[in-house]
């Protein structure tokens, strides 16, 4: 009887309804992604039993006619978003034989069907799959797309399923309970709520609570996130012993809160911990369900809820568990008002590779006593056997929704167990990343529950075994040296081993070992005799030259230590630098010493004969320099404006260069380049490796480092063998003619800044060197870390390697505490390569030199970088730049280097800088600087377009500017305050642009009337205008309308009209009009290659489709059209003509007869000729003639069935692939208006 009435309600018009507000945010995403099946929800259970097919089928046509639904579909009507209720739908019941599958093979197919998204336009949303292993073994699957159920939903069929399948073998009427309400009725329930004043209020509580800039979640990934948000997941189970859960449970009780307000607090301190955000939202499910009337309906009720934690300094435990109690009461208060309007109204922009609000969700699942089968479904179960019903049941491996958000964190209390999940997206993170997740919060979830007293910073993430790995085993640096003493001794001791040799080399001056060590020995004999005492500072004010070099050993065997002044800076720095160092004396020349500020000290020019240095011994010092005495101070700049002098003492300096004459091995046959300024401490190797080894000291030119012509002339002359050079300088020699005749070269370091694959593996295509990465600041005495990189490595980003020798390297939280791999944190350096701290600044020397906790050294010291790293696997090192350097634009974090790298991806970039620029106050936003690879043009629109394949929208550079090179500093790293303020284009600035080209007038024309605002430029985004998803449907339908085909994917990823318009797929709901073309035209060269073939019957290569088309299509209207066609596309109508040995092809006019045709044709079963249909197109193939024409042939066959035939045949020499689907749109288009 039910049957025939649904059969009857079928037949009648079927009952649409609008969506309700949690619908239509799945309908969204279902139309941004159709192909994905994020959101199908699967249900798997092993039935260990003897099945009744029949009743079962029977069973679930039954629920099918219960609930409304069960039976909908989903599409757009009139621009909006609707559902259809059916009537009487046949249950998808599919039954399949799998004999002999195993478990795998099992767990294999039912992931394959999972995966199979729903079509919500056609339906059905519900499927159900019967496995057939053997009689007494049987898998069922239940399959559904999310927008039509939930949890709730879910149990309520099961429950419902029990009785019916009982009552059917039975043969008695099922005791259901009565439904007097339908799904429409919330939606209609839950739109009187949103409008009245009760939903005023609910909305004044989210309003508040979730008011200001949002924080998104930075969960160190270590995969790139896409563009776009992706749904692919996975999940890693873990259990939770029950002592713990015993230990859980009393302190919650104590505490006075629930379970779930007590996970949710963990949960949020983890993300804590490991972002070091110091604001997290987590979403979290409602069932949404607070009126009784609506317990017993089948639908999607969920509404989420954003919990906010913010983590004030020294937090406790306690406090922070009573903060999340209040919150949660708030949000579950007040869960009754849709999210997906909070979204709505709170976002003016959208991240589109991002969910909205909130980036991770968290759940508790409690399974009910005696709810055996609510158990079984848990994620993860697998094996445990129940009675249910008539059936004997096991529990088997479940697809999961998995990847809808960066982490999901669930939890099911079972009767008997305490099990968690973390669910992932796996185009973010990896498995190994995942289970270390897990680990990590398995153990802060002991700590906490072992010591809950503790602050929220002091807690652990780490186990013993990985912290020990990470602070101890990777820093395994200790080397004690045969020969540790201070450098300009050790010089000493190889020039008495290579006395004659080449020491010094300048231009075409050059001195020898013994003639440099005799001529540093007068000068510090001068020096001592003039007043300069041990552990005195002295200033060197000189260019680069062979006195420099003699200036520098002069001062070290005086006792003294140098203090490096370029005379290259401005008047006001230098004479800051040599007061606030003490100096009594500045070493120069005579050309420096009358440009230099006067003061209380004394000027020694070094080349100045008339200072008889010549007068004093030449014979060595014997001079006891202290070890931790001063060998240098180099000032770098400061926060403050001022710059501060980094103390380096003499341990120090040897320490780094005896492990660089260890680790790199030069020998007598090398020669360095010295070129960096020597200001800079990347200088300090560069005088001192050569010297320390036999080698020879090239000394550049002064100014010689920015001239990339001449560092390739002087390496080829000189024969440099080891070169150093910062990345921006690097980037531009590589591009110097003549650097592949650098043949000499046999290492080359980089440092100073972040350098990237494209760059390495430029230099291994130009040069057949060694290459490494060093890393280190001014105040741990030049670098700290090397990393030996390989030619063929594929490294995103290049590592700045381990620590040197005697020196340690921690990756530290802002509470001091060692992060886990993977996770960035800031490095701290401690060992013998510290300095000894600022010059007469001991505030700033104390709040950046900390005691170092890992070190059992009394007075043992770590360097706060301030830069931020992180540890790969292996122990190597990331560098992530600098930690207060990270951007902040429009609420998103943005790393600069990420959008460099990308650029100079582009094959015709050649270097890139990308700033923030706020030209214009309170106007924010990225500038690009891009130098073309080898003059190549520049073309923005592809740059930009070749970004968003791989960068979210605000992470795309608002401007470009084109610049010959990028402007260096002295030292030859990019100088960012240097760079030009762009010019801001109309296009560009933040007044009104009207529409330029069509399809942004159609478009406009359509956002103007869709959100009713007077006047919208091209550049006015979307959602700051007022838009949301359920807008962004009516713009599709009414785009597609005028012929504009762009999806909901692109509205969320390109927000403006001029973006849109870019990417848009514009097609006129007419024919394209073009002037008809007639007269010769030259043969292509497929035409040319054609005739060459000397094909034997060439009239007849034709292309040919035949088409099921309904019948009664009127036959003039279809000749028409056909005309109209060939006139449009001057190809069809085309004629060869061979004159003498050449063809020739003409257009002919617009004489356009005998191209269609009709013919009746008996294709019925009782036909005797099968083959008619066949020996008709072959007749119709050869009337084509490439002289006279037609080269196009057109029949409908009418068969006098309900499907007649439609034959198209053109010539090869008119069409290809893309042609056929040219104007096959063509003729449907045509037809259609």
């Amino acid at each position: 009887m039910l049957k025939k009435q649904l059969l009857k309600k079928a037949n009648q018009e079927n009952l649409i309804s609008p969506l309700s507000f949690g619908q239509q945010s799945l309908f969204f995403l279902y139309l941004n992604s159709p192909e994905s099946f994020a959101y199908n929800v699967a249900f798997n259970m092993r039935i260990k039993s003897e099945i009744d097919i029949p009743a079962l089928k029977k069973s679930f046509q039954i629920l099918l006619n219960r609930y409304e639904s069960l039976r909908t579909i989903y599409y757009v009507k009139d621009g909006k978003p609707v559902q259809e209720i059916l009537g009487y739908q046949e249950i998808s019941f599919e039954e399949i034989n799998a004999e002999g599958f195993n478990d795998v093979e099992l767990s294999a197919i039912t992931r394959k069907i999972y995966e199979i998204p729903f079509d919500l336009g056609k339906g059905p949303v519900i499927r159900i799959y019967l496995f057939r292993v053997s009689e007494l073994d049987n898998l069922l699957m239940i399959k559904m797309h999310h927008i039509c159920n939930d949890g709730w939903s879910i149990a309520l069929m099961l429950n419902d399923l029990k009785q019916i399948y009982e009552s059917e073998t039975d043969n008695v009427k099922a005791d259901l309970p009565v439904i007097d309400k339908q799904y429409t009725d919330y939606i209609k329930y839950q739109n009187e709520l949103v409008n009245s004043d009760e939903g005023a209020k609910l909305w004044s509580y989210w309003k508040s609570e979730l008011s200001g800039e949002l924080p998104l979640l930075n969960l160190p990934a270590n995969k790139p996130r896409p563009a776009v948000q992706t749904f692919n997941g996975k999940t890693e189970y873990f259990t939770i012993d029950n002592d713990l859960v015993i230990r859980i449970k009393e302190l919650s009780k104590k505490e006075g809160v629930t379970l779930f307000v007590m996970l949710q607090t963990i949960y949020q301190i983890f993300l804590h911990r490991y972002t070091g955000q110091n604001e997290i939202i987590v979403g979290s499910p409602t069932a949404g369900r607070n009126q009784t009337e609506f317990e017993n309906i089948v639908g999607y009720f969920i509404n989420p809820v954003a919990v906010k934690g913010t983590f004030s300094e020294n937090i406790s435990f306690s406090e922070f568990l009573q903060q999340i109690k209040k919150k949660v009461i708030g949000a579950i208060s007040n869960q009754d008002f849709p999210f997906s309007i909070i979204v709505d109204r709170l976002l003016q922009r959208r991240d589109p590779s991002r969910t909205p609000v909130f980036q991770t969700f968290f759940g508790l699942q409690k399974v009910q006593k005696n709810d055996d089968i609510q158990e079984m479904l848990v994620p993860g179960n697998k094996g445990n056997q129940i009675h249910w019903g008539k059936f004997l049941i096991e529990s088997f491996e479940l697809p999961q929704q998995e990847g809808q958000f960066d982490l999901t964190a669930e939890f099911i209390e079972g009767q008997n167990s305490f099990d968690g999940a973390f669910k992932f997206n796996t185009d973010l993170f990896d498995d190994e990343m995942m289970k270390q997740m897990v680990s990590h919060f398995q153990i802060l979830l002991n700590d906490i529950f072992s010591f809950p007293e503790k602050k929220i910073s002091e807690f652990t993430l780490l186990p013993e075994k990985e912290k020990d790995l990470i602070t101890v085993k990777w820093n395994d640096t200790d080397f004690v040296f045969d020969n540790f003493d201070c450098v300009h001794n050790l010089i000493s001791d190889q020039t008495k081993k290579t006395p004659k040799s080449i020491a010094v080399v300048y231009g075409n001056e050059s001195i020898t070992y013994e003639e440099l060590n005799q001529r540093s020995n007068r000068l510090a004999r001068f020096l001592i005799k003039n007043g300069v005492t041990k552990d005195s500072l002295t200033g060197l004010c000189i260019e680069r030259s062979v006195e420099m070099v003699v200036g520098i050993l002069g001062i070290l065997k005086a006792g003294s230590a140098y203090v490096p002044i370029d005379p290259s800076y401005p008047k006001s720095r230098v004479e800051f630098m040599i007061k606030d160092s003490g100096a009594k004396y500045i070493l120069t020349q005579k050309n420096l010493s009358a440009i230099l500020p006067k003061g209380d000290y004394v000027f020694v020019e070094i080349d100045n004969e008339s200072n008889n240095f010549s007068n004093e011994s030449r014979e060595d010092i014997e001079i006891k320099t202290n070890l931790d005495d001063t060998a240098y101070v180099i000032y770098t700049s400061g926060s403050t404006g001022l710059p501060k002098g980094v103390m380096i003492s003499h341990r120090s300096l040897s320490n780094h260069m005896l492990w660089m004459t260890n680790e790199f091995r030069p020998n007598e046959s090398d020669s360095v380049l010295q070129k960096t300024p020597f200001s800079f401490d990347a200088s300090v190797w560069e005088f001192y490796l050569p010297l320390m080894t036999g080698g020879r000291l090239i000394m550049a030119k002064p100014e010689g480092q920015m001239d990339t012509a001449y560092l390739v002339e002087t390496i080829i002359k000189e024969k440099v063998t080891i070169l150093q050079l910062v990345p921006s300088l690097l980037r531009m020699l590589l591009n110097e003619n003549g650097i592949e005749n650098c043949k000499s070269l046999k290492k080359v370091f980089c440092g100073g800044e972040a350098l990237t694959n494209d760059l390495k593996n430029k230099l291994f295509e130009k040069l057949n060197v060694e290459f490494y990465n060093l890393y280190g600041p001014t105040e741990a005495t030049i670098d700290a870390t090397f990393y030996k990189c390989e030619k063929d490595s594929d490294d995103n980003y290049i590592s700045i390697g381990k620590p040197v020798y005697n020196t340690q390297i921690y990756i530290l939280d802002k509470y001091l505490n060692p992060v886990p791999a993977g996770i960035p944190g800031e490095l701290f350096i401690g060992g013998v390569d510290v300095a000894k701290g600022y010059l007469n600044n001991p505030e700033l020397t104390e709040s950046k030199f900390i005691p170092d906790i890992f070190s059992k050294k009394p007075g043992a010291k770590l360097y706060k970088t301030g830069d931020a790293g992180k540890f790969r696997t292996d122990g190597n090192i990331e560098f992530l730049g600098r930690v207060d350097n990270q951007v902040k634009l429009r609420g998103f974090r943005i790393e600069l280097g990420e959008i460099e790298s990308k650029l100079n991806q582009y094959f015709t970039v050649g270097e890139s800088v990308v700033i923030v620029r706020e030209d214009k106050p309170g106007n924010q936003r990225l500038a690009a600087y891009i130098v073309s690879r080898n003059n190549s043009e520049i073309i923005t629109n592809d740059i930009k377009q070749f970004l968003r394949d791989s960068l979210p929208e605000y992470m795309i550079p608002s401007v470009f500017v084109i610049l010959d090179k990028l402007p260096l500093t002295p030292n030859g790293k990019v100088d960012r305050l240097s760079l030009p303020v762009p010019e801001i284009s109309k296009t560009e600035s933040d007044t009104y642009v009207a529409p330029r080209l069509p399809v942004e007038e159609i478009l406009a024309d359509i956002w103007i009337k869709v959100l009713g605002i007077e006047k919208i430029g091209v550049h006015d985004n979307f959602f700051e205008l007022g838009g949301d998803s359920i807008i962004s449907i009516q713009i599709i339908s009414q785009a597609n309308q005028a012929g504009i085909k762009i999806t909901p994917k692109q509205i969320f990823q390109f927000q403006t009209i001029a973006e849109l318009s870019n990417v848009a797929v514009y097609s006129a709901p007419a024919i394209n009009q073009q002037d008809e073309v007639s007269g010769n035209v030259n043969l292509t060269p497929v035409q040319k290659w054609f005739f060459e073939q000397n094909i034997p019957d060439p009239h007849h290569y034709n292309h040919s489709v035949l088409l099921k088309v309904p019948a009664g299509l009127n036959e003039k209207f279809l000749e028409d059209s056909a005309k109209e066609i060939v006139r449009h596309h001057d190809a069809l109508r085309l004629r060869f003509d061979l004159s003498g040995k050449e063809w020739h092809q003409i257009n002919a006019d617009s004489e356009i007869e005998n191209i269609f045709s009709t013919l009746k044709i008996d294709l019925s079963e009782n036909c005797n000729d099968k083959n008619i249909l066949e020996e008709n197109i072959n007749s119709l193939q050869e009337s084509l003639n490439l002289s006279h024409g037609p080269l196009i042939r057109i029949r409908l066959y009418k068969t006098g069935n309900a499907q007649d035939r439609l034959l198209i045949i053109i010539h090869h020499l008119c069409v290809d692939g893309i042609s056929w689907r040219v104007i096959l749109e063509d003729f449907t288009t045509v037809t259609l208006i």
